[in-house]
């Protein structure tokens, strides 16, 4: 009955194609690190993900972590086949947690309510963004993201210097609590 996965365990285990842990409830630093063969991840109870748990993780073309409360640094970072990502129960998101993911077209934060500027740095395909429940955006967050059409911030309060700059694809958006 594993409940913890250590700090760098699999680390660039290259053949390893699929995890399933259903009891774990936390995964640590750099644990599948360079597992670059992964293409399925089953953490059902998993509530912690330490930094860079999945970084260069490219054959994930989806995240589903239905209890993951922080998306902490580099955690999905620079995994080259990731298209969507959904983190129903994440509250925090840190510096690079999806950077540099070329092809991420799809984000689900529904419960996140802070988030750091370079969560999403040179992610250029994101195209729907879901923060609902963020109160404020900082800058430079979608920066350049010339693909981004939609985003849901309904809730959000103000939006950063250049938070939006650059996104030439957003054709509406919808902020009817915004004072700043």
């Amino acid at each position: 009955l594993c409940s913890y996965v250590g700090n760098y365990a699999f680390q660039d285990c290259v053949l390893l194609p699929t995890i399933s842990l259903p009891l774990c409830k936390s995964v640590g630093y750099g644990t599948f690190r360079g597992c670059t063969s992964l293409i399925s991840i089953d953490l059902p109870l998993c509530s912690y993900v330490g930094n860079y748990a999945f970084q260069t993780c490219n054959s994930l073309s989806s995240i589903y972590l239905p209890n993951c409360l922080i998306a902490n640094n580099n955690t999905f970072a620079n995994c080259s086949g990731l298209i969507s990502v959904n983190l129903p129960k994440c509250s925090y998101v840190s510096d690079y947690a999806f950077g540099y993911n070329s092809k991420l077209q799809t984000v689900n934060l529904p419960l996140c309510t802070s988030i750091l500027s370079t969560a999403f740095s040179y992610t250029s395909k994101l195209i729907s963004v879901n923060l609902q429940n963020c109160s404020s955006t900082p800058q430079y967050l979608f920066w350049n993201n010339r693909k981004l059409i939609s985003i849901n911030l309904q809730n959000c309060l103000s939006i950063g210097w250049y938070t939006f700059a650059g996104c030439t694809s957003l054709a509406s958006i919808d902020l009817p609590l915004c004072s700043y």
